[in-house]
This record gives C-alpha cells, structure tokens and sequence, in this order.
C-alpha cells in the first residue's frame, strides 16, 4: 500500500491569537521574566518566544518498553533505550516501585513524526534479548486514567467512617 503525502492549508485564527497575547499582561510578562521562565518550566520542556513561523519539530510521547531481562532493569538500560529515538524525559513508577518486571513506560522526547512501534535487540554479554518498544496511543492513556479513577473510587468506598479499611 502506496502512502501518499498530503498537504493541507493551514488557518489562524487572529481574534483567538489576540486573547492569548492579551491574557500574559505586562505584570505577569515582568515576574516570568525575572525569574527567567521558572514557574513555566516546571511544566515545560523548552520555552521560546513565539513567532509565526515558528515550526515544533519535537514532541514528547510515552513509550511503553516490554522484555527487558531482569538482570537489565535499571535507569542507566532505560536511558539508553530511550536514546534510540532521541532523549529521555522522566521514567514510569515501575522503576523504583516495582509492580512488576513485564514493562515500564518512558516519556521521551522525539523529532520523527510517524509512532514508535519496534523490536529492538539488546545485547547483554553474549546474550540478544528482544525488546518490544512501543507509543503509548490517547486512548490508551485515557483508559489508564479511568482505570485508575475506577480503582480509587472502589478503594474508597471500603474505608469505614472511623478510617479503617473495610474488606
């Protein structure tokens, strides 16, 4: 199957571009700026001012790592395995509080566009090992996430009036 690439216009929406240029006053663009930035990268990875033709060519996705041996699983392995595409960001809970050794996921920084779906070989000494890495989807995220609402509500519900945990 033939892949063609498609091109579409893009539209700006001037009125909305004015609202976001009037809601950073001079008072809130003065604090940001003597604190060079600090309070936005808590939350961002890069901050640059804004112009038109300002093109992001990097993103940020989670990659979800499976078949890593055990003997292997540690940052120093994940680091290493998110440096295949571009750069590690923060690692899953799965590292340090262990669930267990199936997967971990990893949010990376990355330039290519197209999602992260591949079998990669890990040599360990003489050994290969197959690693199956692949881009965590919206969906599944969003289904994680009610998942894991639905768990905590249930938690919840078992603990009695007095603090203690009904089962």
């Amino acid at each position: 199957m033939k892949h063609e690439k498609r091109i579409l216009q893009g539209h700006v929406e001037d009125k909305l571009l004015w609202n976001l240029q009037k809601c950073l006053d001079e008072e809130l663009m003065y604090l940001l700026r003597q604190t060079k930035w600090s309070y936005l990268k808590d939350v961002f990875i890069k901050i640059e001012p804004w112009l038109k033709k300002l093109k992001i060519n990097e993103r940020v996705t989670w990659i979800e790592v499976s078949g890593v041996p055990l003997h292997c699983w540690n940052y120093k392995t994940f680091k290493r395995v998110a440096e295949l595409w571009e750069k590690l960001v923060s690692v899953g809970e799965n590292l340090t509080k262990v669930h267990n050794f199936k997967k971990i996921e990893l949010l990376i920084s990355i330039t290519q566009s197209n999602m992260v779906d591949e079998l990669v070989s890990m040599e360990v000494g003489k050994d290969i090992f197959p690693i199956r890495v692949r881009e965590r989807g919206l969906s599944e995220l969003k289904d994680d996430s009610l998942n894991c609402k639905a768990r905590w509500k249930n938690n919840k519900d078992s603990i009695s009036e007095s603090g203690s945990v009904v089962r």
